[in-house]
This record gives structure tokens, sequence and C-alpha cells, in this order.
């Protein structure tokens, strides 16, 4: 399925800022590496953020209601209905009120395929899609998810993950090796919600 360049679904999703100065893995902040599927929580988060995608689609999933923010990096080599089916979808079992989706990330010619698999997916999940600025850059160095108020913001990384995020790092490298083509869930330990807040997964 052919997905066309830079396609809008509504005009009125939350703005997309460019920046330089952004960088990736701030305090309070959960890094989401290539093949991995990650999700937080307003109350504990202030961002979700990924790591440059130039090939690879990034699918931004938000809900205002709920307060969970999730985000998924998804390769060409990505089994995609299957890593809906058996990872993502499960993960959301309960808390898809009011999510929508935004699609970032592709190049032209090598990644259609990839973004027809996840436009279809999303869609037999019966997830709003509300925005793909897909094939609009030629470099896709960064994103960050503001997880309160649903802005994303395309940036350089500047600084290297913190020390406590190295151990991810190599458990995603270990998944990458391990070839099955399926997203990892990844989720922050439990941390204590915000006064009056319950912890919702």
């Amino acid at each position: 399925m052919r997905v066309r360049e830079s396609q809008s679904v509504s005009p009125s999703s939350p703005a997309i800022k460019v920046g330089r100065r952004m960088p990736l893995a701030l305090p309070a902040s959960f890094l989401v590496h290539q093949r991995e599927f990650g999700l937080v929580r307003a109350n504990t988060h202030k961002l979700i953020e990924t790591t440059g995608f130039n090939s690879c689609i990034v699918v931004v999933l938000f809900s205002r209601r709920t307060g969970v923010a999730g985000l998924a990096h998804l390769d060409i080599n990505t089994k995609v209905g299957e890593s809906f089916e058996r990872v993502i979808l499960p993960a959301l079992n309960g808390i898809k009120w009011g999510l929508t989706a935004r699609l970032y990330g592709g190049l032209p010619q090598c990644s259609e395929q990839l973004a027809g698999e996840v436009r279809d997916a999303l869609q037999n999940a019966k997830i709003p899609i509300q925005s793909m600025s897909i094939f609009s850059r030629d470099e896709w160095e960064g994103l960050s998810l503001d997880c309160e108020t649903g802005k994303v913001e395309i940036a350089v990384p500047m600084v290297p993950p913190p020390a406590e995020a190295r151990q991810r790092q190599e458990e995603y490298i270990n998944h990458m090796l391990d070839n099955d083509g399926l997203l990892r869930f990844v989720a922050p330990p439990p941390d204590r919600p915000a006064p009056g807040m319950k912890q919702r997964f």
C-alpha cells in the first residue's frame, strides 16, 4: 500500500516543533529504542523519546483523557501486524479511551510498505490516526513527546542516555540480535503517582 508523502489527517493535531537544543534523556524522560514500544503516564514522566529513525516509522500514541503516552519505533524488518496483536494492544488493554495516533519518519522508496502496514494495523485496532508526517524530511534525528500536552518536537540528541539507561540499551541490542521481528514492550519501573492520582499500569 502506498502512503502519500506528508499526509495530514487532521489540521488540529498538537503542534510539531523542530529544534536542536533539546537533549534526549532529560530527567523524568523515558527513552524508547528501535523495535520497542514504550508506555508511560503523564503523572510520572514529562517526556517519552526516541533517537534517529530515518527509514523507520515512529507511532506516537497519546490520550489527554487518561494521561497515557506511548511510542513505537518500527523498522522495515518489524512484523507489524503481529507486533500490534502480541505487544501493543495487550499493553494498551483497558486504556485506549481517547487514544489517537500520529506517524513520523520514513524515507521514500524504502518505507512505503512499512507505513502502509502501520496505518492498516492502527485502523484494524480502531485507533484514530490524527496526522501523518512521513517522507517529509531527509533525516529524522530524534523525537520527543510531551506526555502532558501531546506536543512533539523533532530534536537532535545532544547528550547520551543517563547511566541508569545503559542496562536497557544492552537489552535493546540483545533484542535486535534475536531478530524475531517483534516489538519489545518497555516501561519504566512503577513510580509513585502524583497526589490524588492512581497508578494505571
